[in-house]
């Protein structure tokens, strides 16, 4: 007898760089009388996707950046969450409806997939906390003692800049730089795109950075443990 609450979710693999992204399809269709997850989910109350914005928010604070290091290397960075949708976990009651069947054998998802129309909104609130609470890290220096282990596996592309003009910018009512009042660095925002924290800083204070953003990424999300998701 054909259960009362089977469902059709086709799964696809996409390639990229010759690793493999298994996904959730939630939206296409085998036949026209189909209907998919993504059909009969709600999202009208879904948290708001803010991060459509974030490249130009990244590079204006570069060229604030500029305006207050007009002669010093502005060193670039980011920090990857992989498989970003797993962290927000489902609710009991709909793992089944979020399952699929492999090989004979039914995968029960007790996390977000990749492919469901919610899976950047319930994504997003976690991506702001850590935004906001690496910010806040900044000052922390004991941070980048914390994660000497990570920050040392990182290799830096530091280039001496004798000899180099870089372009000027000019401060203006809306980009006034990046020192406050008592002419010191204010804290490092981070510029989240999906899941990758993309960062900005001089030399001085780029394993500062960094360290705060990977405290704030792991008190989010969780503590690394290498048994189940590699740091590197």
């Amino acid at each position: 007898q054909m259960s009362q609450v089977c469902h059709h979710v086709p799964q696809m693999v996409i390639y990229k760089n010759g690793k493999g992204r298994v996904i959730w399809n939630g939206t296409s269709k085998s036949w026209a009388w189909v209907e998919t997850m993504n059909e009969v989910s709600a999202t009208l109350e879904e948290a708001d996707v803010t991060f459509g914005d974030t490249l130009p928010r990244f590079f204006k604070y570069i060229y604030n950046m500029r305006i207050s290091y007009p002669d010093e290397d502005i060193a670039l960075g980011y920090l990857d969450i992989s498989s970003c949708f797993r962290f927000p976990r489902i609710f009991p009651d709909l793992i089944g409806a979020f399952g699929f069947v492999h090989d004979d054998l039914f995968f029960a998802s007790n996390a977000h997939v990749f492919g469901h129309s919610t899976s950047a909104s319930s994504w997003d609130p976690l991506r702001r906390a850590i935004e906001v609470l690496a910010k806040q890290y900044f000052h922390d220096d004991s941070l980048v003692h914390k994660y000497a282990d990570l920050l040392d596996e990182i290799q830096f592309n530091q280039e001496s800049t004798q000899g180099v003009q870089f372009a000027r910018a000019r401060s203006c009512p809306l980009n006034q730089g990046v020192f406050d009042e008592h002419g010191h660095q204010l804290p490092t925002p981070h510029h989240f795109y999906v899941d990758d924290n993309l960062i900005a800083a001089t030399w001085r204070y780029i394993r500062r950075v960094l360290a705060a953003a990977m405290e704030a990424t792991f008190r989010v999300c969780g503590a690394a443990d290498e048994r189940f998701r590699p740091s590197a």
